[in-house]
């Protein structure tokens, strides 16, 4: 490891380590907190280096100490997650003689982890050579986005191999951005690099996230697109990280206000990468923004088949909900736009189904499963403006919703809306009732109702009523309390 001034963060990564690994050891570039305290207590032998601007450097120095036959590399703000790296998942890849090291999947929580609570969502992951031989030939490079997966691939055909193994990252949160003034930091090492390695395309790419992650989209084109053009001018394959450059690429094209463009690289970047579960669903996306819902239905659903069948892990970084909730939510939406409501009513289901518990938005699905369970009555190939009934439903649900929004402006300075709880709320109670009788709704129909009168009211403490009623989600992370629970599962 590498460390200055991790405190915070030290002690748990260690003690999660400690029970795998037989030597720890630290080296440290000018901590001025109670780091070294903390690395003493589990025993890690720690080597003093003056930072010179360069990680590699400081990471071959710590690997050079290492006495043990396999090395595994780890920064303090990383944990080993407990299940898969057990000692009968572990050791079979150790004794495999043609592996000199391994891919381990790096899965970035959207907040800070306290170890003692409940672990955050996830909301990417991606594949990082972090265990590998101890080996001379294997050694870092790069001053910044140091790797040593390109020195063990260079070893053997087959040196370097795909793992289960997980370790949880909290490193790149908003509050450890802005408390280590990460962004200032890698804007100046990437621009060494840019000096020193100009025909490189990993640096482009790499100043062009930065400013990705800043949502700074027009600044971080330019970079991109010359990552593309550079790597493009290679003979194929092309780096594993290529996949990436295309998806940021068309993402920022998207945000930017280019949906034009950014559908034309997206089906170019699907040439490439048929099986990529983000760029299919991201293409669903832009497909929708053109009004082509039926392929974008099919982008959405191959999206999701890829997901379940490919080996996608192994090849692509990933959000989290891709090629699964969120691809069904397109697919559902899409499929409302076909008047086919069934495949609506069980895409929206699945959606659901899949949908982590700790994450946010889960007011949409909810409200969208009711919608699509009320119209399901009616023959799936109808046309709104051909079936009275259908029509019906909508203007029912309509109704529900300004009832639901009014329900919060009358209450939100009660108690029951500064804090929502599962039980019935009294006043939430009489709304629905009242409506339910006015509608003529079954009381299964009032359950959905009270449901979704919880999870709008969530939605205006999270702010987020100003998102369309039956859109899909963006891929951004808002956690909720486990009070939605309860009526998921009351009403699904």
């Amino acid at each position: 490891m590498i460390v200055r001034d991790e405190q915070h963060v030290l002690a748990r990564c260690l003690q999660a380590a400690s029970s795998v690994v037989s030597e720890i050891i630290i080296v440290d570039t000018g901590s001025v907190d109670d780091t070294l305290h903390i690395a003493a207590k589990y025993g890690a032998l720690v080597h003093h280096h003056a930072w010179a601007d360069d990680f590699a450097t400081a990471r071959n120095l710590s690997i050079e100490m290492a006495t043990q036959p396999w090395i595994l590399v780890l920064d303090a703000d990383e944990v080993l997650d407990f299940d898969s790296w057990q000692p009968q998942l572990l050791l079979p890849l150790l004794a495999d003689e043609q592996a000199f090291g391994y891919y381990v999947t790096c899965a970035h929580l959207s907040e800070p982890w306290f170890t003692d609570k409940e672990r955050p969502a996830t909301i990417a992951t991606d594949m990082v050579c972090r265990l590998f031989r101890n080996d001379k030939r294997i050694r870092f490079q790069g001053r910044i986005h140091e790797e040593a997966a390109t020195a063990v691939a260079a070893i053997a055909p087959h040196a370097l191999g795909w793992s289960q193994l997980c370790i949880w990252h909290d490193g790149y949160t908003d509050i450890e951005i802005k408390r280590k003034r990460k962004s200032e930091r890698n804007f100046r090492l990437i621009q060494l690099m840019l000096i020193e390695e100009a025909a490189n395309p990993v640096w482009p790419y790499a100043y062009g996230t930065e400013h990705f992650q800043l949502q700074q989209y027009d600044q971080a084109l330019p970079w991109l697109l010359q990552a593309i053009e550079m790597i493009c001018a290679e003979p194929e394959p092309h780096p594993g990280y290529a996949s990436d450059i295309w998806l940021k690429t068309v993402y920022a094209m998207q945000a930017s206000g280019r949906s034009d463009t950014a559908l034309q690289l997206a089906n170019q970047a699907l040439t490439y990468y048929p099986d990529y579960p983000d760029l299919l669903e991201l293409n669903a996306s832009l497909l929708l923004g053109k009004q082509q819902y039926a392929e974008a239905r099919t982008a959405a659903l191959n999206a999701v088949q890829y997901e379940a069948t490919s080996q996608h892990y192994q090849r692509y970084t990933s959000t989290a909900g891709a090629g699964k909730w969120r691809s069904y939510w397109l697919a559902g939406y899409a499929s409302e736009h076909l008047h086919d409501y069934a495949t609506a009513y069980q895409c929206y289901k699945r959606a659901c189904h899949t949908f982590p518990f700790t994450l946010g938005q889960l007011a949409l699905t909810c409200a969208s499963c009711w919608m699509a369970c009320c119209i399901t009555r009616h023959p799936a190939s109808a046309h709104r403006a051909e079936v009275p009934e259908i029509e019906a439903e909508f203007n029912k649900l309509k109704q529900i919703i300004h009832v639901l929004e009014s329900a919060v402006d009358q209450n939100k300075t009660s108690p029951s809306c500064q804090k929502i709880k599962t039980d019935s709320d009294p006043t939430l109670e009489a709304i629905t009732r009242k409506l339910s009788s006015e509608l003529h709704m079954t009381e299964h129909e009032r359950h959905f109702l009270l449901g979704t009168c919880y999870t709008t009211l969530a939605k205006r403490q999270m702010r987020l009523l100003n998102q369309p009623c039956f859109s899909p989600p963006d891929n951004k992370n808002t956690k909720v309390g486990q009070w939605v629970l309860p009526f998921l599962l009351r009403t699904l």
